[in-house]
């Protein structure tokens, strides 16, 4: 069962069909980790999609000269479209995900993330209306 303080960050999660948001539930888990630390390194494999509890993470790409260029920031509320696109495009990272905060997470496996993508109406309209605003 879907679990109402991740409804009430996320609340397109509640349209899912019930075999859905069954595989969901039964298929996320929670990280958390401290400010500071690394979610995920370039060319790290994209295993999981990210959905933000609490706190702020930074994505970023360090150039060659050695310069940073913050390629996006996700909060509860919003997901995380580096995950996605990594596991849609079954490529690598190719950028550095820091924890601004400290931090708890959803953590969706990719395969689940595919199957719900390819099955389900609504789960295909949370994801790409969190990439709308």
């Amino acid at each position: 069962m879907l679990q109402q303080a991740w409804l009430d960050i996320y609340p397109g999660l509640a349209k899912l069909e019930p075999e859905m948001a069954e595989l969901f539930a039964r298929s996320v888990s929670v990280a958390e980790l401290e400010a500071g630390q690394i979610a995920f390194h370039p060319g790290d494999v994209c295993r999981n999609w990210y959905m933000l509890l609490r706190g702020q993470v930074r994505v970023h790409q360090t150039l060659a000269d050695g310069r940073e260029i913050v390629v996006c920031r996700f909060f509860p509320g919003k997901t995380c479209i580096i995950s996605a696109l990594g596991i849609m495009a079954d490529e690598p990272y190719t950028t550095e995900a820091v924890a601004e905060t400290d931090i708890a997470a959803l953590v969706l496996p990719a395969d689940t993330f595919r199957y719900l993508l390819a099955n389900s109406r609504y789960f295909r309209e949370f994801v790409f209306s969190a990439y709308n605003t």
